[in-house]
């Protein structure tokens, strides 16, 4: 992760790079509507990034929404098979479509998820 910001971090400085590459640096109340989705096991981006992010939104009044993956990891390649995830695929497509004003089909392409019973077997 750190690759990208190298030139920034040289020309500003560590704290400064990571400042101006953190999206909370730019919250106005003109922000576009954010989804954030995010497993709350991520270890590389701390959940917690995403719950300051859609706190700083909301008190500006800006829409900022969140899909917590309880147990996902980072990237999304194995959320399908985690116990209780929640049908993110889904709400994110919902999501789109209302603030779109679409239509688009929704479950197309998404992966089956194991049946899990109560005692987690």
């Amino acid at each position: 992760m750190h690759a990208p910001l190298d030139p920034l971090i040289h020309q500003k400085g560590e704290a400064a790079a990571l400042k101006d590459a953190s999206p909370i640096t730019y919250v106005t109340r003109h922000a576009p509507p954010f989804l954030l989705i995010q497993g709350d096991k991520d270890e590389y981006i701390p959940f917690a990034e995403d719950t300051n992010l859609q706190a700083a939104l909301h008190k500006v009044g800006a829409r900022c929404d969140l899909i917590r993956i309880p147990g996902g990891a980072h990237g999304t390649g194995n959320w399908h098979k985690l116990p209780g995830v929640p049908p993110w695929e889904h709400e994110m497509v919902e999501w789109l479509n209302a603030r779109f004003h679409r239509a688009s089909p929704i479950g197309e392409g998404i992966r089956e998820r194991p049946l899990v019973s109560d005692n987690g077997h």
